[in-house]
């Protein structure tokens, strides 16, 4: 183990400082894009294909060069994450590190995703409304005096019923549901006493957890 570690301080041992390693960078690229337009005249399109042709190739170098880099710490992200899982039975999907330089927060790289029954939400919904809406309904009819105001009555009630229910739904996010906003429906429900359609609506939140490959770490720098 100790020669593994060895090899990875000569890894990072071999590499340029970073900071400095990117102002050269930088500076070479505007040193030499400067070298390259210098006494140029540009007329037609054709007068800019060398200086295009030589940016093109440098900055396929530089992603090629990110790409490197990229792939190592992906590498070692692995690695990172196997030793979470080195021990048996347990799992670690985070832990702290002591380290001179600050320390350390390792933890399993996870992300939670969203998906709903939106049959049993909207199905929520339309019993809530319908409920809240019932009485005006009744109302509506009864304060008709004759068919057409009863036929009347009971189309603005619908109109009603029909407005509130498109309200409910746009509460619950714009085009998919948010899980934010279908919890508040559901605390709103159980506040309003139907505890019943809040428990339906809970339920059709499904939770999936997805991990992703590697783990990542952030570092909390130590006192200077």
């Amino acid at each position: 183990m100790a020669d593994e570690l060895i090899t990875l301080e000569t890894l990072a041992g071999t590499l340029p400082d970073p900071h400095e390693f990117r102002q050269r960078a930088l500076k070479a690229a505007r040193d030499g894009y400067a070298a390259a337009i210098e006494g140029r005249e540009v007329h037609t399109p054709e007068d800019t294909f060398e200086v295009q042709r030589q940016l093109a190739r440098t900055r396929e170098l530089a992603k090629q060069y990110a790409s490197a880099f990229t792939a190592v710490d992906k590498e070692l992200a692995t690695f990172q994450r196997d030793q979470l899982e080195a021990l048996p039975g347990n799992v670690l999907t985070s832990l702290k590190v002591p380290d001179a330089d600050g320390d350390l927060t390792v933890q399993l790289d996870q992300a939670n995703s969203y998906s709903f029954d939106l049959a049993g939400i909207i199905g929520a919904v339309a019993a809530h409304v319908a409920e809240t809406e019932t009485p005006n309904l009744i109302d509506y009819v009864e304060s008709a005096s004759d068919a057409e105001e009863q036929r009347q009555a009971v189309s603005f009630a619908v109109f009603s019923i029909l407005e509130g229910f498109a309200d409910a739904v746009m509460q619950l996010g714009k085009f998919e549901a948010q899980v934010t906003k279908v919890r508040a429906y559901a605390d709103m429900l159980a506040r309003a006493g139907q505890a019943g359609l809040s428990g339906v609506v809970r339920d059709a939140i499904i939770k999936t957890t997805t991990t992703k490959p590697g783990a990542k770490f952030a570092r909390k720098e130590g006192p200077k």
